[in-house]
């Protein structure tokens, strides 16, 4: 039958040859195949039709509408799923990274409940427009993962004003700083040579390593806090990956001591 459904799109001249169909234990996989779904779910239909095994909701046009909604969202999800990863991300960018999807869940509530779906291409797309009643129920969607939001990264809200201190301490304010910091932050404000080396600086990372932390010491401690904050798994999983290749059937002899080695 996959080979038959092949030969179908072929006949369409579709861009795609196929569906991906092993793609069930990764997030951003499951987000593809539900995009590359979407896009065949009338050669499917066709399909299925000529298979004479009809499936009735492809032909429902509110069931195709959730299904380009949740299309775009988890579109939208994964964007933000692939931003948080790299191995030199610090948790300050991963924080501007969740900030900013908060700020863009509100402005697609918004425009949802105006009729503006400008930022959900699939959902424009369907030949049958959504009803208000829809575009409201996705509105209130999106408020609720935005709730979501607001309550799972609830604990990085204690420590933004440690990440302002951090990713500008040449322009904040003394007076909004914590008063152990106040002094230490003045004379950093005062210093050219240290304000030249983080206005040419490549990253933030960089600059924090060759910080003059015996003449900074609690901003030094504060900045050494917040570099070593794990922000993602990301790490954690390709250590994981690391472990396993280590640990194969040529290795089965390794120690324990090797493989703490390894992890370090």
């Amino acid at each position: 039958m996959n080979h038959q459904f092949r030969t179908l799109l072929e006949d369409f001249e579709n861009n795609y040859g196929d569906i991906p169909y092993h793609c069930e234990v990764r997030w951003l996989s499951r987000g593809k195949v539900l995009d590359r779904f979407f896009d065949l779910r009338e050669e499917i239909a066709m399909f299925m039709e000529m298979k004479e095994k009809a499936v009735a909701e492809l032909q429902d046009a509110k069931w195709i509408s959730d299904l380009a909604f949740l299309t775009d969202l988890t579109n939208h999800l994964n964007e933000l799923n692939v931003s948080l990863q790299g191995k030199r991300q610090i948790i300050t960018q991963m924080y501007d990274e969740i900030l900013a999807f908060k700020m863009k869940l509100r402005l697609w509530e918004r425009q949802l409940q105006n009729n503006n779906s400008d930022h959900f291409p699939k959902l424009a797309s369907i030949k049958h427009s959504p009803s208000q009643r829809d575009l409201k129920e996705y509105s209130e969607i999106l408020l609720e993962l935005h709730e979501q939001f607001e309550s799972r990264f609830k604990d990085l809200e204690v420590l933004a004003s440690q990440f302002d201190i951090f990713v500008r301490p040449f322009s904040i304010n003394i007076d909004s700083v914590p008063s152990t910091l106040q002094l230490e932050l003045i004379d950093l404000q005062c210093d050219r040579e240290q304000k030249d080396k983080f206005l040419n600086k490549e990253n933030l990372r960089d600059f924090y390593q060759k910080f003059p932390h015996l003449r900074f010491l609690r901003l030094n401690q504060q900045a050494a806090n917040i570099l070593s904050m794990f922000g993602t798994t990301y790490l954690c999983e390709q250590i994981f990956s690391v472990m396993k290749l280590r640990k194969h059937g040529q290795t089965s002899n390794l120690s324990q001591e090797n493989l703490k080695a390894v992890l370090r």
